[in-house]
């Protein structure tokens, strides 16, 4: 009898031990890292040095829906997971020979029902000794296994977010799982969200697709696409135009892509106006239904994008086109536009004033590319000077340095408006000085310059023996009166007072483009109807004088209108002018003024009145251009359609205007010496009427640009 109760026990003894060892590899003690094809290598690999983890910004798009259907399709996409002892608690003993058995899903060790647990869980490769973990153990898993976990999966569904992998060990083999180290994965197989309705705007050289911002989930768009091609399937383009980062089952695995990846029909907003272009349904969009990369003609940025402009097309060519949406994941949504759409050629500004009146030119050597070509007025006299100074060798060799350093500097300007800008500012001054220089000879221009410089001098010892002698008495005055009553402080003003004289003003413009060349109405008039309101700012460098201040500097001001375009017309129809809706053609305009400038402070200075009468005048270079629907500057061809005339260019002319400026601390005394402490002498507001004669000097090919009008504004002096 005691030797069947001893038999007995060792039996058990034996069958428990296993199970005993295996239950007792605690939980977390293994560290698992998941780890992805590397950059161009084949996703189907399971050579370990093929692998590698993850950035950030590419992780997403290993766990997308069209990795996980190319993985089910039967195209391999696989993961490798790398085992090792996070904690190994366990002599290698204890170890050698126990199973960990490795499930991915939702909750694996939360039952102990095998059934239930397989409707929500699948079982994968295991490692059937731990103590293989002690050199690292790699498992290859594919991306569908992991992302379908369970029999009650629907394929790759859009609601699935994360999946959990798990190594095991068992009390049962496969009934109570006990968690040795598990990973979470992140997935996101849900396609982002699409404008349902969107207006498109066939314009000239390209098409535009205009809706309503998306508030709902829109924070999972990344970016929008657009893919075009002819009403034959031709890409619109010889290239894509941006790189798209979406991935599609056709893209990865060549397979043939499921429903969501085929473009469904979009709501035309203004389908009424398009009525009379071909409609088109899916089948025959050709390889547009696969979002083919290669078809990709514009790109949108952002969840909160509202259109996609589709630039480069050809005026009176069919086009398709499609709109796609795409998260970070590489997830794609697309609907496509039921109807051909063909962009369409406008007149723009540009056209319809050359049409008029082809004498006027655009045009910016440097200074033809800032101030315009010619032989006459401003370019013809900078010629003639150029031309004085080679007749010395010093001169000669001046002018060489000039189109040597120019050339580039040219070229630039060319290219970029604000390029034109910069150098246009920059030179003027240096212009001035040559055409003065021309106009008087060099002799007498530093003749000039230094009687200018003993002035200056002259006076500023007469300002420094003026405050040694006063500045016992202007000490005792100070305490006793407000400074602008105070002799000490309108002496200190005549020493060490504003230098400097900045103004901000803003003030209605209309050009004079419609003048006596044209009819009535003129081109500005039919295309942009009225002026516009546009900001100007001063900078003059001041001198204190009896007589108020004295000074020169620079204004710069930035006019813009905008309008749509006209639809051409036959001459030979007269019919009312139809607008091209969305076709927006622009004019800008950025006045440049070389002004000097009197300033009436002696009224304040002297006798505490706040007001500073002002006049100034001097040059103005007022450079424009105009730009076509399509972003490019807009161009007037002759019939022969050679020798096209770009619309930018710039007018030269006189400018003046008169005003009257507020010193505001006279009217709030409790600031005026807190403003002093602070840097500014004086702060206040100012209103003016300007006078603009800017035509080119009456020259008959520039744009006439002048205008009568006023400006209201604030100013400090420093």
């Amino acid at each position: 009898m005691r030797f069947w109760l001893g038999f007995t026990s060792l039996v058990m003894v034996a069958a428990v031990a296993p199970s005993t060892a295996r239950a007792e590899i605690p939980a977390d003690s293994l560290a698992i890292i998941y780890k992805t094809p590397k950059d161009g290598v084949d996703p189907s690999s399971r050579e370990v040095d093929d692998f590698g983890i993850p950035a950030d910004d590419v992780r997403p798009r290993q766990f997308n829906r069209a990795r996980c259907a190319c993985d089910e399709a039967g195209v391999p996409q696989n993961v490798m997971f790398e085992v090792t002892w996070a904690n190994p608690s366990m002599p290698p003993a204890e170890r050698s020979g126990v199973p960990l058995y490795a499930w991915v899903g939702s909750g694996c060790d939360t039952t102990n029902n095998i059934d239930e647990r397989n409707m929500r869980c699948t079982a994968l490769d295991d490692i059937g000794d731990a103590i293989a973990v002690d050199d690292a153990e790699r498992l290859f898993v594919g991306v569908g296994e992991l992302l379908t976990p369970g029999t009650s999966a629907m394929g790759c569904s859009e609601g699935l977010t994360s999946v959990t992998y798990g190594l095991y060990t068992s009390e049962n083999a496969e009934a109570d799982l006990a968690p040795a180290g598990f990973v979470e994965i992140d997935a996101d197989m849900k396609a982002p969200p699409l404008p349902t309705e969107v207006t498109v705007l066939a314009q000239e050289g390209q098409i535009e697709l205009d809706w309503t911002a998306i508030t709902s989930e829109a924070g999972d768009i990344d970016r929008f696409y657009a893919l075009c091609a002819t009403g034959a399937g031709e890409p619109a383009h010889d290239m894509p135009t941006h790189n798209a980062e979406y991935d599609t089952v056709d893209s990865l695995c060549g397979e043939a892509p499921l429903p969501a990846e085929v473009a469904q029909a979009v709501t035309l907003k203004n389908d009424a106006a398009l009525m009379d272009r071909p409609m088109i349904t899916e089948a025959d969009l050709g390889d547009l239904r696969y979002l083919d990369k290669f078809y990709v003609c514009g790109q949108a940025t952002g969840g909160t994008a509202s259109e996609i402009t589709l630039g480069g097309l050809q005026n009176g060519v069919d086009y398709m086109v499609v709109l796609v949406s795409a998260d970070k994941a590489g997830n794609a949504r697309a609907v496509f536009v039921p109807r051909l759409i063909a962009p369409q050629p406008v007149e723009d500004f540009w056209e319809d004033l050359n049409e008029e009146n082809p004498e006027i030119e655009g045009g910016l050597c440097l200074v033809e590319a800032t101030y315009g070509a010619g032989g006459g007025g401003i370019n013809g006299a900078l010629r003639a000077w150029r031309d004085e100074l080679r007749q010395t060798a010093i001169g000669s060799w001046f002018v060489d340095r000039y189109y040597q350093l120019g050339a580039p500097l040219a070229a630039a300007a060319r290219e970029s408006v604000v390029a034109r800008v910069v150098l246009g500012a920059v030179m003027l001054p240096l212009v001035a000085i040559a055409l003065v220089w021309h106009a008087i000879g060099l002799p007498a221009l530093l003749a000039i310059g230094l009687g200018l410089a003993l002035v200056r001098r002259r006076r500023r010892k007469l300002v420094a023996a003026a405050a040694i002698t006063l500045a016992p008495a202007l000490a005792s005055a100070q305490s006793m009166t407000p400074y602008w009553d105070d002799e000490l402080a309108a002496e200190s003003a005549e020493q060490a007072g504003p230098r400097w004289h900045f103004g901000l003003r803003l003030g209605p413009y209309l050009p004079d483009i419609d003048d006596s060349r044209f009819g009535d109405p003129g081109p500005y008039e039919r295309m942009f109807g009225d002026g516009s309101w546009m900001p100007a700012l001063d900078l003059h460098r001041v001198f204190g004088t009896r007589f108020g201040q004295l000074g020169a500097g620079v204004s710069f001001g930035f006019f813009t209108k905008t309008a749509d375009a006209y639809v051409p017309q036959d001459p030979d129809v007269m019919t009312p002018p139809v607008r091209a809706e969305g076709n927006e053609n622009t004019l800008r305009i950025v006045p440049m003024q070389l002004t000097a400038i009197w300033r009436g402070t002696m009224f304040h200075d002297n006798w505490g009145i706040p007001l500073v009468p002002y006049a100034r005048g001097g040059a103005g270079y007022y450079l424009w251009w105009v730009r076509r629907p399509d972003g490019d500057l807009a161009k007037a061809c002759p019939p022969n359609m050679t020798n096209c005339d770009r619309a930018i260019g710039g007018s030269l002319g006189l400018v003046g205007a008169a005003g009257l400026s507020i010193r505001a601390e006279g009217i709030d005394p409790d600031s005026a010496r807190s403003m002093r402490d602070s840097g500014l002498d004086h702060a206040g507001f100012y209103a003016e009427l300007e006078v603009a004669w800017v035509d080119g000097f009456g020259n008959a090919k520039k744009l006439s640009l002048g205008d009568t009008t006023w400006f209201a504004g604030i100013d400090f002096e420093f």
